[in-house]
């Protein structure tokens, strides 16, 4: 009866073996070379469980109960640990990304705008269910990405349908159609934003769905406003900046001081003073300081080599005079000699990490770690060239400020420009400011205007940075320039949610099997490895059972 059993228990292996692997190559469950060594081999595993529980019974006539119940409860024991650290794994819920893409993790902006919301979001997958597989791998990909957003929030409502087959309900979103390859519709409210998928953009990217999650979130659209009249950069120039500012929902708008009215447009959220080559006139910094006296929002990007005039100026000493924003009549230089050496004033979190001890400052790198804007800032930055910006010892009435950015040690401020120019190098003498020092700074000013009802003072903000070049088209790409920008212009706007380091695009390009080579990889993932292993241990007993 026992090799009996064992026939019984090998011819199930072998029927149940070739019916898993003749499945995955035909995929068709129901189909004659799959269904007939299935059958077989569940009738001889059925066999064998009849003789062996037959046997059991016998054992326990026989009084000999010890080996077959301690057989019962190991294997009861071994299922119940099994069942235990999958329910275990499966509520943890914890994975690890190993793709050079990024997917799985979200960035901390993202889930701190989830875990902020206060207000239920509507999030619709519009993709076709009798697309083509890329669809169907698409439409998987954008769910399982809405899965792991839901993990943070319960505010964010998911729903995919055919917007062929519910024509109403894709009426009901003003879609007049929808790409072949699929879109993603974020809807609150009456606002809404679409992120159309095509052959290049091929997934839902974290970038895209987190500006279409503040575009919806918000109830109003921040104005911004550029001053011009000294030959700044023209928003024109500027095309890739203003673009990802109009995704982050900010209206942007130029407008030049009237010198017969001079005064800031009453819906400016922020003033942007980007690059002036020349000093502002009278008119126009009287105007600045009447709308900063209003509780004003302010961001300057100053140009660095801009020539500063023999005559008197007004605009920056009203910065230092009234706002404690002492920016210095220099250019920042590192260890080079010539002006053709320069190099580039750098931002880092960690000095380590470039092997320069840290200075004896209560810094984290060259960020300030104790301001929302650059707290936890893990990005370096990089300026072609800078002016110096710091605080002065002792700040006006009523402000508050804090240096953002400093420079490395071994970087100093050179103030003799007309040399510099001339002799086209330079050396640190006394007097001139050495690394580390401030680059930007952020004050804050009470103003005593009350904010409506609230019983509370608006204050005004400023934000001072010593280079412009950083948001240039070339240079705002770099992540940690484009996360300083959009920082500064959250904590402006009061917008502290909006704070944080937003996700960048990692390109790795899917890879497209053929049939045959997914079934290959199918068959190798789920049954190739797994007989292999039950092989070799088949293989080590019989060898065990010979000689021994």
């Amino acid at each position: 009866m026992k090799n009996v059993r064992l026939i019984f228990g090998i011819l199930a292996l072998a029927g149940l073996a070739i019916g898993l692997n003749v499945l995955v190559f035909r995929r068709d469950p129901f189909s004659f070379s799959v269904l007939m060594p299935l059958s077989f081999g569940v009738l001889c595993a059925i066999a064998w469980v009849a003789i062996g529980v037959s046997r059991m019974v016998e054992s326990i006539e026989r009084g000999k109960t010890v080996h077959a119940v301690s057989t019962v409860v190991a294997t009861l024991a071994f299922l119940g640990i099994c069942v235990v650290l999958y329910a275990f794994i499966k509520h943890v819920g914890y994975s690890w990304d190993l793709t050079r893409e990024g997917r799985r993790p979200l960035s901390p902006q993202t889930v701190q705008l989830l875990r902020g919301l206060d207000q239920e979001i509507a999030v619709f997958g519009l993709f076709l269910q009798a697309g083509d597989r890329d669809i169907q791998i698409r439409r998987e990909k954008a769910r399982r990405f809405l899965q792991r957003c839901q993990r943070y929030t319960p505010h964010l409502n998911v729903e995919f349908f055919d917007p062929e087959q519910n024509v109403v309900k894709m009426q009901s979103l003003g879609l007049p159609h929808v790409p072949p390859q699929g879109a993603v519709v974020v809807k609150s409210g009456m606002r809404q934003r679409v992120i159309a998928f095509s052959d290049v953009n091929d997934r839902l990217e974290e970038g895209a769905f987190t500006q279409s999650l503040i575009y919806v979130a918000r109830d109003s659209e921040p104005k911004l406003y550029f001053l011009t009249g000294q030959n700044e950069p023209s928003l024109r120039t500027l095309s890739e900046m203003a673009a990802r500012l109009e995704e982050e929902s900010y209206i942007l708008e130029e407008f030049s001081i009237n010198v017969l009215d001079p005064q800031i447009p009453p819906d400016c959220n922020v003033l942007v003073i980007n690059g002036p080559t020349g000093d502002l006139p009278v008119p126009t910094v009287k105007a600045i300081q009447a709308y900063l006296e209003r509780g004003g929002r302010m961001l300057v990007l100053l140009e660095p080599w801009r020539i500063v005039s023999r005559g008197v100026e007004h605009f920056l000493p009203m910065l230092r005079d009234e706002y404690g924003i002492h920016v210095g009549t220099d250019i920042i230089l590192s260890r080079a000699n010539t002006t053709q050496e320069m190099i580039m004033v750098l931002f880092v979190p960690d000095f380590g990490l470039i092997g320069i001890d840290a200075p004896d400052v209560p810094l984290r790198g060259s960020y300030n770690d104790s301001h929302i804007i650059t707290r936890g800032f893990d990005q370096n930055m990089m300026f072609a060239l800078s002016r110096s910006v710091n605080l002065v010892g002792n700040m006006p009435e009523g402000v508050a400020g804090d240096v953002l950015l400093h420079t490395l040690p071994g970087t100093w401020a050179e103030t003799n420009l007309d040399r510099l120019f001339e002799q086209g190098h330079a050396q640190p003498e006394d007097g001139e400011l050495r690394g580390p020092f401030g680059v930007a700074a952020a004050v804050t000013a009470s103003t005593g205007v009350e904010v409506g009802d609230t019983g509370r003072t608006r204050d005004a903000r400023i934000v001072v940075v010593g280079d412009q070049d950083f948001v240039s088209n070339d240079k705002i790409r770099v992540v940690g320039h484009w996360n300083f920008l959009m920082n500064s212009l959250a904590w402006l706007t009061e917008h502290e949610e909006l704070v944080g380091v937003r996700p960048a695009r990692r390109e790795d390009p899917p890879l497209h099997f053929t049939p045959n080579q997914e079934r290959v990889i199918a068959w190798i993932t789920i049954l190739g490895a797994f007989q292999l292993v039950i092989g070799a241990g088949l293989v080590t007993f019989a060898l065990r059972r010979k000689y021994q």
